[in-house]
């Protein structure tokens, strides 16, 4: 099946995952790959752009699977995007059992890493949020305990919320000298359509994207809405849409 054939089924499945978000799907192109956990992992165009680069991953939580293998694989520095608090010491955890420093209270599931071939180096915290703007946001909890996301969006509709640091991309590629971002990971519950349209707003191209629709959980037509026009958009812009695995797409940039 031919890129563009690929990308019109592909599309037919978004069009069904508006109409019912809950459908289990995952289809993939020819030359896809899938790095990380069955919870966490991701699915990417294997890509040697990817090599030795400087990639952004915003939305961490206590799963690091998908990041720890970018890093193995291709050798890239991960920027971990990230500002809820077991978020920001499960990553410190990480980069302490790397450098050897880490004390016997570190978690099991950090333990349970492979981490082999990989540096603390290769992993670079940044405690905020993303959004459209620089500014200080409400980062709402989530509805469980348990559960790790904060939304900016208040997805959940709780009250809980903290007072944290949110950036645009643009301000992130600029603190890293990154001028060709080979490939940005948003997993950041609500905030990707605000984040997504911002960038392509400020002509911001990753060479790939691998964003989770969040609104496709918790299905209204103002989220169908804004999802569609997102979409849309990418697919104006260059994009092709290479993999979908549930409310996770992966889109690649044309050349």
């Amino acid at each position: 099946m031919t890129r563009s054939g690929l990308a019109q089924r592909l599309g037919f499945y978004v069009k069904r995952a508006w109409l019912r978000p809950s459908l289990p799907m995952t289809r993939k192109a020819k030359g896809a790959v899938r790095l990380g956990s069955g919870y966490g992992g991701w699915w990417l165009e294997d890509d040697d752009a990817i090599k030795g680069a400087t990639i952004i991953s915003a939305g961490v939580g206590e799963d690091m699977s998908f990041d720890i293998d970018m890093a193995r694989r291709y050798g890239c520095t991960v920027v971990l995007v990230d500002p809820t608090p077991r978020a920001m010491v499960h990553v410190r955890e990480v980069q302490m059992v790397l450098a050897g420093t880490a004390p016997d209270t570190v978690s099991p599931a950090v333990r349970a890493y492979d981490l082999n071939g990989v540096k603390a180096e290769q992993f670079v915290l940044e405690p905020c949020a993303l959004w459209h703007q620089d500014t200080v946001v409400r980062f709402y909890a989530p509805a469980q305990a348990h559960n790790v996301s904060h939304s900016i969006t208040n997805l959940q509709n709780t009250e809980s919320f903290i007072e944290v640091q949110a950036r645009p991309l643009s301000s992130l590629l600029d603190r890293h000298g990154i001028a060709d971002l080979a490939l940005f990971k948003l997993d950041i519950e609500g905030a990707e359509t605000m984040v997504l349209s911002d960038m392509m707003a400020r002509s911001i191209l990753p060479r790939q994207i691998l964003v989770e629709f969040d609104d496709l959980t918790f299905p209204s037509r103002r989220s169908g809405i804004a999802v569609r026009h997102i979409y849309e958009r990418l697919i104006a812009a260059g994009y092709d849409l290479i993999a979908v695995e549930a409310q996770n797409f992966t889109f690649r940039r044309r050349f």
